[in-house]
């Protein structure tokens, strides 16, 4: 399971967790048998130190998927944070940020698309949004036009992106400072801390994953619920 971590997966169906554990437990000499690797799971999941779930398949079937039990909590908290913000009640005012669209698109001689205006449009008052798309569709640019509505709006803007690199670019885009997704909530490698954390507390109890860069559902959930004032003092975190 650690390993499908690494890969950036929180679960594994456990018939592919059988056939992964095959692979890893089969030498010249020895061949684990699945059955018995599934009585293994099953245990593990009485003890609680797997958790499985039963989900049916599009063709009917029923399928159980086995989650360590700190990634299927953290799926959980993450579902949970994101029901409640799509459910808060937003005063929207539409005319307002078309007509702002319309003086920023005169004043820079360019044009939106029908895509690109409904996602600036979206993104002023979405509490939670994702703007996706293939090479050249534009997204750079619709980027660029969000921030700008928000600075024009008085948000508060916290740019991260998983990579330096990718950071240094969101930020040419956008004209203000991007951080890594580490560097925003200031993970220090030498105590293995954080000084922002939604979640978890603020010690070293944090997947290897996370650490090692990867955009884990646990790292998901702490971008999610970053708060400016929300800071957690190091030492105590130890």
């Amino acid at each position: 399971m650690s390993e499908a971590a690494e890969d950036g997966h929180s679960y594994l169906p456990q018939p592919e967790l059988i056939e992964n554990v095959t692979k890893l437990l089969t030498t010249d000499t020895h061949q684990p048998q699945e059955e018995a690797i599934a009585h293994i799971i099953k245990e593990m999941s009485a003890r609680e130190e797997l958790i499985r779930e039963s989900v049916r398949e599009s063709y009917g079937e029923r399928l159980l998927l086995c989650y360590k039990p700190t990634f299927f909590h953290t799926e959980m908290n993450l579902a949970q944070m994101i029901s409640r913000r799509l459910s808060q009640p937003i005063v929207q005012d539409i005319p307002r940020v078309r007509a702002w669209i319309e003086r920023f698109t005169v004043n820079r001689k360019i044009q939106l698309s029908p895509q690109q205006q409904q996602a600036v449009e979206i993104a002023a008052y979405s509490p939670i949004m994702v703007l996706t798309g293939g090479p050249g569709v534009g997204k750079t640019f619709t980027t660029h036009t969000i921030v700008s509505l928000w600075k024009a709006m008085g948000k508060s803007i916290a740019l991260a992106a998983p990579t330096g690199r990718a950071a240094q670019r969101l930020s040419e885009m956008t004209g203000l400072e991007a951080k890594t997704i580490h560097r925003l909530l200031e993970f220090d490698p030498k105590t293995m801390g954080w000084a922002y954390l939604a979640f978890g507390g603020g010690g070293t109890n944090v997947p290897d994953s996370v650490a090692s860069g990867k955009i884990s559902v646990w790292l998901r959930l702490q971008v999610l619920g970053f708060d400016f004032g929300q800071r957690v003092d190091h030492k105590e975190s130890n």
